[in-house]
């Protein structure tokens, strides 16, 4: 005898629920490259203090990220097909 036990996650997500995502392309690509190439680390290479530095440079890299691949909404159509096991899912 054998026994097969399916655990189903049951998701409550409206049929057309929104999700955000970087807008990575070659384009915010070559804008990050470029502003990084024109960006000043004096504080970082002239500093005593490593946490100061590289707190410095953390941020102005995080900053310089964040400002080049901006969140876009995406809106997708979400299906219930949950019950489908993974290995047979096609979508």
């Amino acid at each position: 005898m054998q026994i097969i036990i399916l655990n189903v996650l049951q998701n409550n997500l409206n049929e057309h629920q929104p999700y955000f995502r970087m807008n990575i392309n070659k384009y915010t690509m070559a804008e990050i490259k470029t502003i990084l190439n024109y960006e000043t680390l004096d504080l970082v290479f002239e500093g005593d203090d490593v946490n100061t530095t590289f707190n410095f440079f953390l941020n102005t890299y995080l900053w310089i990220f964040y400002s080049s691949f901006p969140l876009i909404k995406i809106n997708k159509e979400m299906h219930n097909n949950s019950w489908i096991m993974i290995g047979i899912k096609t979508s």
